[in-house]
């Protein structure tokens, strides 16, 4: 699959032995088995439309983790300072998703409300990437 690159970006390609094209990827460069040294990996230049679309993927992934871990605080019998200590602990989407699934299953079994069944199957298909 061939994409259109920007001049500042040709000069970076590299073809490995199956034929494969990628733009500055180490890991794309062994191929086959075969390790290929002496690559030097070249970076874009400071103001580079990549950057733009890294930050933008970073401050969206960082508001999901951010909205999760408010879903586990507003599960909690009382909010507290010590939530943020607990949520900080954990690393990336999955581990929170859990937590609200284990805590969801909690509360279902304190309070057998059928709602919170509903609530822990669309948590597990966020969690699955199943939306």
């Amino acid at each position: 699959m061939e994409c259109a690159l920007a001049e500042v970006d040709k000069g970076k390609i590299h073809t490995v032995k199956t034929g494969i094209t990628v733009v500055s990827s180490t890991s794309a460069l062994a191929a086959e088995g075969t390790l290929v040294r002496g690559f030097n990996y070249v970076s874009p230049p400071p103001n580079h439309a990549i950057y733009n679309l890294i930050g933008r993927v970073a401050a969206g992934w960082s508001n999901l983790e951010h909205e999760l871990g408010r879903i586990i605080w507003l599960l909690l019998p009382a909010v507290s300072p010590e939530a943020g200590c607990v949520t900080s602990q954990l690393m990336g989407a999955t581990p929170r998703y859990r937590t609200i699934i284990a805590q969801l299953t909690l509360k279902h079994r304190q309070t057998s409300d059928s709602d919170f069944e509903k609530f822990i199957s669309r948590t597990q298909r966020l969690m699955q990437g199943n939306i």
